[in-house]
């Protein structure tokens, strides 16, 4: 019998893939599953259909000339593929979002690895990893398919780290290679990880003393990495100046606009901190708390400063942006402190490796239990963003699939009204103002038509000018104020959508007894947030519209302690003619109305102390059966 040499049988290891499988199942039990989120959804926001479609990617030459290239040749790439999929480029780019969170933690969690010099139980891993999936961020960026350009960062900025890592180790050719390949990437796709992977290699320069000798052994990794810089620079600066990411914005209102200002960054810093989720600030305690403990028993002290100053290299570029307050952003540092925070627990504890993995285990549990506990119960922030994502998926999925089902229908005419969707709802929607996004429905859906809009010009939540284009101009908006006013359109052919994304079609003659039959919902349910991560919900979304029909109860559930709030709501509804306080308590709450509820009925919270308005839902219509 033929066995394989020692040596042979001790590099098998089994561990990292056996951690990667199970991360990958908890993931999708709690996203899939336990959330009922989509593993690859229709595109549901507005740059999400300049992400996801075909179009946006059909010109080789213009990726290549970008100051992001490499998200523009994803882009291109993308396009490719989804051309042999009818245009459905969410079957690319979704599965691309959740396989880079596993790659990006892994990655780095090994870099944190051998910077320790400590490795980890699979049980400790899968609880850093359950700190990380289980923060809000982490569904809204992989759900909002505008962080695609940060999540291409980071998954070549952490590949940079782990092939660095490597070559530190082994010396091989093919891991400096891959590191200043992925270093390269990772800075033109975004400039996040220009920090970090600089402060690993000067980590390895003057970690042992002899910094100068140190200096001379890498030479070269050092020319390679100062070209790269060098021609991102010229690259940024003088090829595409107009497109420049790296210039500051001088006007105060700019998402762009940055400024040094202490008060400034130290108000920014607390945002992230404090304003993102408790789950957020709970992380940030547990890895203060435990830097702190390594500094002061002097136990790996040098590394801890180390992972901090890579934190700090994450942050910084956001700390002196004080409008640029996306809480996506923290996808990038939160992995670096759940997994530094069971590290230097381990460390500390030393050989006591089975109280190490307890420890980890008591951290899970006192984030994942409540959290479990909020998401069953509906009352968690998961289960609000989780909500809203699978309510904006299933309208735009239906309205994907009442174009693609009318499309002949739809490609006989060359103008086609539009009914039941307005401004309010045009950010989730392929309309984009009317035309905006005429790629998505041309290129991808192969739909030919300039597209009319009727709007309600007197309704709360629609944005509308007075603009009329009575001779149906290209993408043109033609606002409608009286139902009546719809007789002199009665020739065009008509799309009519409900609320939820349903839609039928037209023929031209057949307007108005298809609106007297089922006329689209006005208004609309919509809830939005106006202080960051302050949810609101009501169920049932919408109420009966029958004359005859008695007026309904509606339970309202909100959250508005995400943001640091801990002082007492109020709960004011307004209808057309009035406004009156409904309910003050608590910032996180379930409260059921009396039988008085009608559809455009608006629930509004406000800060109890300073009157700020916080969240507001409208409740919908719902047509007479």
């Amino acid at each position: 019998m033929i066995t394989d040499p020692p040596t042979m049988r001790a590099s098998l290891d089994l561990r990292p893939a056996i951690a990667v499988v199970l991360a990958a199942a908890l993931y999708a039990v709690f996203y899939f599953v336990i959330c009922g989120l989509p593993v690859a959804g229709t595109p549901a926001f507005r740059i999400d259909y300049f992400t996801a479609t075909v179009t946006s990617g059909n010109d080789f030459l213009a990726s290549l000339i970008h100051a992001r290239p490499v998200v523009t040749l994803f882009f291109y790439v993308q396009a490719l593929i989804a051309s042999a999929l009818e245009g459905q480029a969410r079957y690319v780019i979704y599965p691309v979002q959740h396989l880079v969170l596993l790659v990006y933690f892994f990655s780095i969690a090994k870099v944190i690895e051998s910077i320790f010099r400590i490795r980890l139980a699979i049980v400790s891993l899968l609880i850093a990893w359950l700190l990380f999936i289980l923060t809000p961020v982490v569904v809204e960026g992989v759900y909002k398919l505008e962080t695609i350009v940060g999540t291409l960062s980071m998954l070549f900025g952490g590949l940079a780290m782990l092939f660095l890592m490597r070559w530190e180790r082994h010396k091989g050719t093919g891991s400096v290679l891959a590191f200043l390949g992925c270093y390269a990437a990772s800075i033109m796709a975004k400039e996040d990880f220009i920090l970090p992977p600089l402060i690993l290699l000067a980590w390895f320069i003057v970690r042992n003393g002899d910094w100068k000798q140190q200096m001379l052994a890498r030479k070269w990794v050092l020319v390679a990495v100062c070209a790269c810089l060098a021609f991102f620079l010229v690259f940024n600066k003088a090829v595409v100046p107009g497109h420049a990411y790296i210039e500051p914005v001088h006007r105060a209102d700019s998402p762009y606009f940055m400024t040094l200002d202490p008060a400034s960054v130290l108000g920014t810093l607390k945002y992230y901190i404090a304003a993102c989720g408790r789950r957020v600030e709970l992380i940030f305690m547990l890895y203060a708390l435990a830097s702190v403990a390594a500094l002061l028993l002097r136990n790996h002290w040098k590394e801890t400063l180390l992972i901090a100053m890579i934190v700090g290299g994450l942050l910084a570029p956001y700390l002196i942006m004080p409008n640029h307050l996306y809480s996506y952003y923290g996808e990038k540092w939160l992995p670096w402190q759940t997994v530094t925070s069971l590290v230097i627990i381990q460390a500390v504890l030393g050989t006591r490796r089975h109280l190490a993995i307890a420890a980890s285990c008591v951290v899970g549990a006192a984030i994942l239990v409540p959290t479990l506990v909020g998401v069953y119960r509906h009352h968690d922030v998961l289960w609000f963003r989780a909500n809203y994502y699978r309510g904006i998926f299933s309208v735009s999925r239906n309205l994907h699939d009442t174009l693609v089902a009318n499309r002949d229908a739809i490609n006989r005419y060359k103008r086609v009204a539009v009914l039941g969707i307005g401004p309010g709802e045009i950010d989730q929607t392929p309309w984009q103002g009317n035309g905006e996004a005429e790629f998505y429905l041309r290129g991808d859906l192969k739909l030919r038509p300039q597209w009319l809009v009727f709007v309600k010009a007197d309704g709360r939540d629609y944005r509308v000018d007075d603009y009329v284009q009575p001779d149906f101009a290209p993408q043109a908006r033609v606002i409608v104020k009286r139902a009546s006013d719809l007789a002199r359109y009665e020739n065009l052919p008509a799309l009519v959508f409900q609320r939820d994304g349903r839609g039928r079609f037209v023929e031209p003659g057949k307007l108005s007894a298809a609106l007297a039959a089922a006329p689209p919902l006005f208004p609309p349910y919509r809830a939005w947030s106006i202080a960051p991560d302050v949810h609101v919900a009501a169920s049932p979304r919408g109420i009966s519209t029958c004359p005859d029909r008695a007026p309904s109860r509606i339970q309202i559930t909100w959250d508005a302690s995400a943001n640091g709030r801990k002082g007492p709501i109020q709960i004011w509804v307004e209808t057309r003619s009035t406004r009156k306080l409904w309910l003050a308590g608590n910032p996180v709450g379930t409260a059921t109305s009396g039988a008085w509820v009608a559809p455009d009925m608006q629930f509004q919270i406000e800060d109890a102390a300073t009157h700020q308005r916080l969240a507001s839902v409208t409740i919908g219509g719902q047509p007479c059966r």
